[in-house]
């Protein structure tokens, strides 16, 4: 892939970032494109899949075609197969034909769902993530160099695009986490006052006097302490935040 084809490819795959909804769908639209970039560029039908996995959750896929999407759970993803070898290895794998005795079960499954060859590239996307983009062929003998170049060029935007979303993903997951603790200790404190005023005793007596009542009725502190201060006001225990 030339440098201006690469810095383009490149520049849309920041698009994508930037209008994506949430994860999935940012690998739902980077496989359609390369996926439809790569077809017109080769003359020739070429389809692709994504696969990430993440510390603690299922595995991501996304595929242009069902039936590339079928193919990446033939085996788990990340156990087993050339996806497994390329992220170890970091190196391409390449399935020339669906015969590779590498493989024969996913041979088989290629050769049924009309593919001839299969090539996966891994994706360098931080610690604690894994990841591969596959680019599945019809035409005997597409899997070339130039396509394997080309390939290895969108696998590396694709790494940089989604290492971009990932930080994303995670800062916007903190921000909520942040707001949530903080709506739930305004609303503690307001039932705290409330018992404090009624009661005459210290913010350490009434904060008590919430876990104990929190235990004996096994709820959430946060749950009773809205119970309590909605006797006071309409909307309770919520703090507004500036956007």
């Amino acid at each position: 892939m030339d440098a201006p084809r690469k810095m383009a490819a490149f520049g849309e795959l920041c698009d994508l970032v930037s209008e994506m909804k949430n994860l999935q769908s940012l690998l739902e639209s980077l496989v359609s494109q390369v996926a439809a970039a790569m077809t017109d560029a080769y003359g020739a039908v070429v389809e692709c899949s994504v696969v990430m996995q993440r510390s603690r959750l299922p595995a991501a896929i996304a595929g242009s075609d069902d039936r590339v999407i079928n193919l990446g759970q033939v085996e788990h993803p990340m156990d087993a197969g050339p996806w497994l070898h390329a992220i170890r290895t970091g190196l391409p794998v390449i399935l020339a034909d669906s015969s590779d005795s590498r493989w024969p079960d996913l041979g088989r499954e290629l050769a049924d769902s009309g593919f001839t060859g299969l090539l996966v590239l891994p994706l360098q996307l931080g610690p604690h993530v894994s990841g591969t983009l596959n680019f599945f062929t019809a035409r005997i003998g597409a899997i070339n160099d130039g396509l394997i170049l080309d390939a290895m060029g969108y696998a590396d935007g694709g790494s940089k695009a989604l290492r971009m979303a990932l930080r994303i993903a995670e800062a916007e997951l903190k921000s909520q986490d942040l707001s949530a603790a903080l709506e739930s200790r305004t609303a503690i404190d307001l039932a705290r006052g409330i018992i404090m005023a009624q009661n005459s005793c210290t913010a350490a007596e009434a904060f008590d006097f919430l876990r104990s009542a929190s235990n004996n009725r096994n709820q959430k502190l946060h749950d009773i302490a809205l119970a309590m201060t909605s006797r006071f006001a309409q909307s309770p225990g919520l703090t507004h935040f500036e956007a």
